[in-house]
């Protein structure tokens, strides 16, 4: 392993020689470009370049077949070769914190990929070979410029975390309703208007963050969540939430801070596991009295 990290702003000859090496950081170096010597180091297995300036990725990067992780976040790549695709040992891909705008098809070819961030870019769609990624668990992206996402992402059998907060989402691909290993959903600070019944078969949810929308109702299939230990809908236009509620019988938080609400449902005496609740800057007259009796709440804003 090869330590470098905020050291070089050029790096030194001798690195294209070392190739046993397995390891490399090269963090926070200031770099702006890559050598191509670096693509000799075929035993890489872990390469960091995270928190640079590299504004291209050189095709070369292609060759380092042994790659298992590699980290580009925090720098200023517009784009990735198609070479990418032949990093096929890769487990892990961080772009995070760039300014892609699109994605090679080639992505499709990391088949053994388990964690994809792609947060923090600029991306308006993402290709329909994300689908071919079926070790896949974690897919992060938030915070892109993201509309609309293909039918295909259903097809990530075993994922458990999407977060998908990317301001665009009117709507969801009903193929999201396949993924039902999924414990985490992150759908805030979008423009969805309405929470499809589909959500209800997600019935490993444990985390469903849906705040910052345009929610006015919630479905009473949300019930069937009984999994679910953390439910966020703040900032939405709910008047009125599903009697269903009371039946989420794991839930420890829920925060409903923003919204239109004059009451709540009687049934949410039953959330006897709950730890926190969030009903500040809503409509209500005076709180459930209900509420006091909830043996297990902590927090109470």
């Amino acid at each position: 392993m090869l330590d470098l990290s905020g050291s070089y702003a050029e790096l030194p000859d001798f690195l294209g020689d070392l190739t046993a090496l397995t390891e490399l950081n090269l963090s926070g170096c200031q770099l702006t470009e890559l050598p191509e010597s670096l693509g000799g180091l075929t035993a890489l297995t872990e390469l960091n370049l995270d928190d640079n300036h590299l504004t291209q990725l050189p095709s070369w990067v292609g060759s380092l077949s042994s790659l298992t992780q590699l980290n580009l976040s925090g720098n200023q790549l517009a784009e990735v070769p198609e070479s990418l695709g032949f990093l096929t040992e890769l487990d892990c891909l961080d772009l995070s914190g760039n300014r892609l705008t699109a994605l090679p098809d080639s992505l499709g070819a990391l088949t053994t990929l388990t964690e994809l961030n792609l947060s923090g870019n600029q991306l308006t769609k993402v290709p329909e070979s994300l689908g071919e990624l079926a070790e896949l668990t974690e897919l992060n992206l938030d915070l892109n410029h993201l509309d609309q996402l293909p039918a295909s992402v259903g097809n990530l059998h075993v994922l458990t975390h999407l977060l998908l907060g990317s301001k665009r989402l009117t709507q969801l691909p009903t193929a999201l309703g396949r993924l039902t290993t999924l414990s985490w959903l992150n759908l805030d600070r979008n423009n969805l208007a309405e929470l499809p019944v589909w959500v209800g078969g997600l019935t490993a949810l444990t985390g469903l963050n849906l705040g910052g929308n345009q929610l006015t109702a919630l479905p009473e299939a949300l019930g069937n969540l009984r999994a679910l230990t953390h439910l966020d809908v703040n900032g939405n236009q709910l008047t009125e939430l599903p009697a269903s509620l009371g039946n989420l019988a794991s839930l420890k938080s829920l925060v409903l801070r923003g919204n239109r609400l004059t009451e709540l449902p009687s049934s949410m005496s039953n959330l006897t596991g709950l730890t926190s609740l969030h009903l500040d800057d809503n409509a209500f007259e005076s709180p459930s009295a209900w509420v006091a009796d909830l043996p297990a709440l902590t927090y109470l804003r």
